[in-house]
């Protein structure tokens, strides 16, 4: 009998053990970015580590002993208090959560993909974070298994982390690469490498929240810290042109200042026998490109126009930029009358050093279509040279200077 309930005590003791639930492991990541100041203490910007960078690519991973170790003596606490005293005050960090079981692997995608409406090309740019628990240490420590790849499967890390409990550890820094097409005469594409050091930490469970809803941490702000959104490009100059036509020399002016991101004042004269000036204000629409606002017109006859119309513009390659306005609301306030509609559309093609332009401008009383070229000569100066025709089939050639600040 009691051989019997030996026997029965061993099964249900090893039948409860193989029932018994894995631990449940819960990692916390956290993506800081680097202020000036730490990147250049960690000589990441001396190309000490630049071997260990993917190149081409906007996503990258510096990892190096060294470096893990400089981390480990900089605690998290310490890099935010730098971050906080950054003049970059839209720095911020990120705090999303994985679970799993050892020998399971569980991932984070954190991804953008954006669609061209004119090319119909879809354009992904991502990183996955991959960890796997091998092994629970007697103290507590999990030996995790760290894997950054992109969206388009090329491994950036693969490493062994000893992940302690409750306590941040650095795994590796991730370079982040932005590029952004700019729309001006200064045209080109903007590079901005930014530094985010990569830390986590683990914590056991013995089972996760049985509500049928949870929150398993989120990656909204990592997304915002990658993707940060387009700057808006102001194309500010001032440009003198001298003109020369059949019967006379002429001087025009144009003067373009963008108050705000939202604001832009444009100012346009001739002077000569017979001067004229218009003076416009726009305003983005719910800040998309779409712009709505009116301009002030004096020209021939001392006439005095008022027009209030709506402009756009669009990218259409990454060189090639279409603009266009319609202003269907003209009226003179001397004679109190309605004009036709004014329209006004043109087209860049933009390189390094060279910009071509072409614009057509449509009213009652005029069509003027004029092409222009600018070629950078020294920072932010361009000569320009131009050539206008107009309804009475009069030409005109300019040649001047174009100041982009």
């Amino acid at each position: 009998m009691r051989k019997f309930l030996v026997i029965l005590g061993l099964l249900l003791g090893i039948l409860s053990l193989a029932q018994e639930k894995p631990m449940i492991v819960v990692y916390q990541m956290e993506m800081v970015e680097l202020s000036e100041e730490t990147v250049l203490k960690l000589g990441l910007k001396e190309g000490n580590f630049e071997k260990d960078t993917v190149e081409e690519k906007i996503f990258g991973v510096v990892y190096d002993p060294k470096l893990m170790e400089l981390l480990l003596k900089m605690p998290l606490t310490t890099l935010k208090i730098d971050l906080g005293k950054s003049s970059r005050k839209e720095k911020k960090v990120s705090k999303p959560w994985i679970a799993t079981v050892p020998g399971k692997e569980a991932s984070l995608l954190v991804g953008r993909e954006r669609l061209s409406t004119t090319a119909g090309i879809r354009n992904s740019s991502g990183i996955k974070i991959s960890v796997m628990p091998l092994n629970i240490e007697k103290d507590g420590s999990i030996l995790t298994k760290v894997s950054l790849t992109d969206l388009s499967g090329s491994s950036l890390l693969k490493t062994q982390v000893q992940v302690p409990l409750n306590e941040f550890v650095p795994v590796s820094i991730v370079s982040v690469e932005n590029k952004q097409n700019t729309l001006g005469w200064t045209g080109g594409v903007e590079k901005e490498k930014r530094y985010f050091a990569f830390f986590i930490k683990a914590s056991l469970v013995k089972e996760l929240p049985k509500e049928n809803v949870y929150s398993i941490g989120t990656i909204d702000e990592l997304i915002k810290e990658f993707w940060k959104e387009e700057k808006v490009f102001k194309d500010n100059h001032l440009t003198i042109v001298v003109g020369l036509d059949m019967s006379k020399i002429s001087t025009s002016f144009e003067f373009l200042w963008w108050l705000t991101d939202d604001w832009r004042m444009e100012i346009t004269g001739s002077l000569n026998s017979k001067a004229s000036f218009k003076f416009g204000m726009e305003s983005k629409i719910l800040g998309e490109d779409l712009r709505m606002g009116g301009f002030l017109l004096y020209g021939k006859d001392n006439e005095f126009l008022v027009a209030l119309g709506f402009s756009d513009q669009t990218r259409v390659l990454p060189n090639v930029t279409l603009h266009a306005g319609w202003y269907p609301l003209v009226f003179d306030p001397i004679k109190w009358e309605i004009k036709n509609n004014i329209w006004r559309v043109g087209a860049q093609i933009l390189d390094e050093n060279i910009a071509l332009g072409l614009n057509l401008y449509l009213s009652e009383e005029e069509m003027l279509l004029s092409a222009e070229i600018g070629v950078n000569i020294y920072k932010s100066l361009f000569l320009v040279a131009g050539l206008e025709h107009n309804l009475k089939n009069k030409y005109r050639i300019t040649l001047g200077i174009r100041w982009q600040f």
